[in-house]
Parts: structure tokens; C-alpha cells; sequence
């Protein structure tokens, strides 16, 4: 059935924020985050796990309140956890499998949308906010792939060395900005609760980042989570830039540059709503932010831009000092995690293998000897049968000591011929057929013997192929050194 375990409850939360998210009218989110969980590895071992995604998927639908949307997102979840296992199964093709999976959840998307949109009345925008939707869980499913992944790689590390590259650092980005759209609109002490998260991550990136990203942070964050606000925009994108040019003083010269962006925007504007609500809202921000450990922070690295402080600080050439992404350790987990799938895989394999009985006749409760020699020789005799009518048992009784004689001391022991002469007119017939019994009952009992030899040999192997390559990962994991 399998097991919940801690990465599971949060991306199960994560998906009840995404399927609340919603642009435009079209909410692609949550079910994109479903399709990524069900094919992580470490996270779709059971059919507990995927209710509960599916669940956490249906559940944020809902609460948008749009009964069209739960619809499709319901025969989404249904017709996608269908194609998966259907691909995962029987599909060998040589296009790559992650590829196949984004199509499979764009059909399951588009289907159910097309029933919705011909059962209602419809209008050119619905159809084109019908492509944008499935143009935009296409992107979605590769951006959570990326972004799971890379948590995965962090978890595994366990370290504060590992570095997130471009296209890592823009998936973690596009997660949190839905994860935000996804909130509800929740106050506490008269302060939006979105609104406080928000301004936490642009000081995040505008301390990592610098100027140009603090700006772009706080532009982009502005206008998905407050788009109907001009100020607001305004706002979080003054503040990032001056926070992104105080980032050397730290986490100090970061909230100082918010507060001076709230006194300078409410000097210039008069101190609108927005902006008096905005500088309760910074002030409960910035105690969150200087309590976050440095061990959070530093999942935000921006490469080049380390590269660029590490030739400030020595003086050498940007190309002396690279700044060395974690790809060593990407291939490391990637390993682990083949190496362990392929260790189940083996080790499961030799336990069912064990079960497996070879395929053949069922036994025959006559004696095989008796039935050919009737098949054979009395069949075709001019008796016709009629002595095996008149004594069945006692001509049975003769063929089987005659075999033992046979078995024992050979055809040409005359008590076997005195013993068929008395009822038999073909007696060196039946002898010649109970010799070819007795050949083919050998022949039977050592190919069973081979095979049940070789069945148990298959058994062992594959244990120890299971056990072989659970110790090549325990090896790459421990013992192998990355560091060069």
C-alpha cells in the first residue's frame, strides 16, 4: 500500500496551494503538480500516496469555487493516473519516457475540458484560455519535474556546499510564485499573510542576488500576486532594487532598504492605503527574515553572479575561479536512485520466482504404462478390447509386474513373456511399448529435475544480482569520493 512520508505531506500540500492557483481564468497548476508526484520514485510507491495527491489536487480545485474546473481536474487526475501506469507497463518505445508523460497529461487535460466546454455554452475566449491551459501544464509539468528533482538532490546532499543552477534557481522561483498565488487570502493583526511571505522572498533573492534581481523578484511577484494593484507593483519592485544595491551590508542593509523604500514611496505618493499598509507589512516581513537560518538562504545561489564576487574578493580572472555546479553530485543521486529501483526490482523478482511452478500434463490418476500399452498395442489388437472388459483389474495388476520385472532385470527375463502369454496375443508388442514407457518416464523425471535445478539456480541469482546492486548504490552513496 506504501508509505507517507514527510516529503510526501508537503507535496501534498504544495498541490492543494497549486490546484487554488489560478491565472486568467485557467488553473493548470495543480494538476501538473499531481502528474510530477505520481512519477517521482521515492514518492509514488503506493496507492495511499496517490489518493492523498489526488485528494490534496481536488480539494484546492474546489475551493476555487469554479464546479467547471473540479470537473476537469478530477477526469484529469482519473484519465492521466490511467495513462501512466498503462505507459509505465507495456509502452518500449525510444522516445524518452518524461517526454511521453507531459503529452499524456496534456490529452488528459485537453479531453475533459472539450466534454466541459460542449456540454456549456462556450466562447471563442474559452476555447483560446482552453490551448493557453494546455500550452501552459505542458511548461508546468517540466518546471515541477525540474524543481522536485532538484529537492530530492538537496534532501540526499544534505549539505550547505550544494548550489542550485540557472535553470534549477528559475523552477524553485516559478513553484513559490504559485505556491503564493495558491494562498488564501488570510490577515492576521489587519496584514496579509501573502503579502508578508511575498516581501520575504524578494528579500531573499534581492540578498543573493543583487539589483537586478531584486527588481525582477519583486516586479514578477507584484504582479501575479497583486496585479490589480498598481502601487503595490510599484512597491515591491522600488524596494527590491534598493535592497538588491544594500545586499554587501546583509541582512541589515536588506530590511534598512525596504524601509527606506516605504518612507521615499509614501513621501512621493502621499502615504496611500497600500503604502501604510505595506510598511506594518515590511516591518512583520523583515523579523522573518533575519530569523531565517543561513542554511535556507543559501539554497538560493546564483552562479555567475558568485563568480563575479569571488573575482572582487581575490582579484584574479572570472575564468580562474569558476564556480563549480553540484553536477557530480546530480549523476551521484541519479546512480543511487537507478542502482536501488534496480535492486527492488531484482530482489522482488526472486521472490516471485520462487512461486512459479513449472508448466505440465496434469497427473493422471492410471498409470501412464497401462495407457499406452492400451493406446498402443490393445487398441489396434483383434480381441478388440474385450479382455480388458472381462479383467480389467488383473490385467492391470500383470502389466505393472511386468514392468517392474523390466525395470528390474530387463525385457529378456522370460517371466515376462510367461506372464503376458496367458491373456496376451501380442506379448512382445506390449513388452517393446512398456520399455518405451519406462525411457520416457526417465526422461521426464531428469528434465525435472534440470529445470527444478535451474529454477532455484535463477532464484539465487537473481538474489544476488538484487544484493549486488543495492551495495553498488550504498557504495556511490558512502564510499565513493566526488570531490575532484
Amino acid at each position: 500500500m506504501g508509505v507517507i512520508n514527510k516529503k510526501s505531506i508537503l507535496y501534498s500540500v504544495y498541490i492543494l496551494l497549486a490546484a487554488r492557483a489560478s491565472v486568467a481564468g485557467i488553473a493548470p497548476f495543480g494538476t501538473a503538480a499531481f502528474a510530477v508526484a505520481l512519477m517521482a520514485y521515492d514518492m509514488s510507491s503506493g496507492v495511499i500516496n496517490v489518493i492523498l495527491y489526488a485528494a490534496a489536487c481536488l480539494i484546492g480545485t474546489l475551493l476555487t469555487g469554479v464546479w467547471q474546473q473540479a470537473v476537469i481536474a478530477s477526469l484529469t487526475i482519473l484519465l492521466f493516473t490511467v495513462s501512466f501506469y498503462f505507459l509505465r507497463t507495456y509502452d518500449r518505445g525510444d522516445a524518452p519516457f518524461v517526454l511521453k508523460c507531459a503529452t499524456a497529461l496534456v490529452f488528459s487535460g485537453t479531453v475533459p475540458a472539450v466534454i466541459v466546454l460542449a456540454a456549456t455554452e462556450c466562447t471563442l475566449m474559452d476555447v483560446v484560455n482552453l490551448v493557453l491551459q494546455a500550452a501552459v501544464s505542458f511548461i508546468m509539468f517540466f518546471v515541477y519535474r525540474i524543481g522536485e528533482q532538484s529537492a530530492s538532490d538537496f534532501a540526499e546532499n544534505n549539505t550547505t556546499t550544494y548550489k542550485m543552477n540557472q535553470e534549477e534557481l528559475a523552477c524553485a522561483a516559478i513553484m513559490a510564485i504559485v505556491a503564493l498565488m495558491g494562498l488564501p487570502a488570510l490577515n492576521l493583526f489587519g496584514l496579509s499573510i501573502r503579502n508578508v511571505i511575498s516581501i520575504c522572498i524578494i528579500m531573499v533573492f534581492s540578498l543573493r542576488g543583487g539589483i537586478g534581481t531584486g527588481a525582477a523578484a519583486g516586479i514578477m511577484i507584484g504582479i501575479i500576486t497583486n496585479h490589480s494593484s498598481a502601487v503595490t507593483i510599484c512597491l515591491y519592485a522600488f524596494c527590491g532594487f534598493l535592497a538588491g544595491l544594500l545586499n554587501k551590508l546583509g541582512k541589515a542593509g536588506v530590511v534598512a532598504a525596504f524601509v527606506v523604500g516605504n518612507v521615499i514611496l509614501a513621501a512621493m505618493l502621499g502615504g496611500t492605503k497600500e503604502i501604510i499598509y505595506g510598511m506594518y507589512e515590511t516591518g512583520f516581513s523583515a523579523i522573518i527574515f533575519i530569523l531565517l537560518p543561513r542554511r535556507l538562504l543559501n539554497l538560493v545561489r546564483i552562479p555567475f553572479l558568485e563568480e563575479a564576487a569571488a573575482k572582487r574578493r581575490t582579484g584574479k580572472a572570472a575564468e580562474e575561479l569558476p564556480v563549480r555546479l553540484d553536477y557530480a553530485g546530480k549523476v551521484r543521486n541519479a546512480a543511487i536512485r537507478k542502482a536501488s529501483f534496480y535492486s527492488d526490482t531484482l530482489t522482488e523478482m526472486s521472490s516471485e520466482f520462487i512461486d512459479i511452478t513449472t508448466a505440465g500434463a496434469e497427473k493422471s490418476k492410471e498409470d501412464p504404462c497401462v495407457i499406452r500399452v492400451f493406446n498402443k498395442v490393445c487398441a489396434n489388437c483383434q480381441m478388440n478390447g474385450n479382455c480388458w472388459k472381462r479383467e480389467y483389474r488383473l490385467r492391470e495388476k500383470a502389466l505393472r509386474e511386468c514392468r517392474r520385472i523390466i525395470e528390474k532385470e530387463g525385457d529378456k527375463n522370460p517371466g515376462v513373456m510367461a506372464v503376458l502369454g496367458k491373456f496376451c496375443i501380442k506379448p512382445q508388442e506390449v513388452i517393446d511399448e512398456i520399455r518405451i514407457s519406462i525411457e520416457i518416464q526417465r526422461t521426464e523425471k531428469i528434465c525435472s529435475a534440470k529445470i527444478a535445478e535451474c529454477r532455484s539456480l535463477i532464484v539465487k541469482q537473481l538474489g544476488e544480482m538484487g544484493k549486488m546492486s543495492s551495495r553498488i548504490a550504498d557504495e556511490i552513496k558512502l564510499a565513493t569520493n566526488y570531490d575532484f
